[in-house]
């Protein structure tokens, strides 16, 4: 079961795809904590993370940092968000 983002952190992920208007949890890719689409006004997000303490946060960190590099061959990162012992990173 994938767990609920506490309030916090869905308002800091809001203040950069603006109103979520929807969500849909995403079955697979088990490096993530959390995976999912969200539907919002300005469109489609795939958002996934991993809780601050988790073993797995530098390889994401990576992923963050080199996201604006890899826009030719990979999705291109749209906002990383940093809140509620959370970090998201959004495609």
């Amino acid at each position: 079961m994938r767990p609920q983002l506490r309030t916090t952190v869905r308002a800091a992920v809001q203040e950069r795809t603006g109103a979520i208007l929807g969500t849909q949890t995403m079955r697979s890719g088990n490096d993530n904590a959390l995976a999912a689409r969200l539907h919002t006004a300005s469109g489609e997000i795939f958002v996934k993370g991993l809780p601050r303490a988790h073993p797995q946060i530098r390889a994401q960190q990576w992923e963050a940092d080199l996201g604006g590099k890899v826009a030719p061959v990979g999705p291109r990162l749209l906002c990383h968000v940093e809140a509620g012992g959370w970090s998201l990173l959004g495609f």
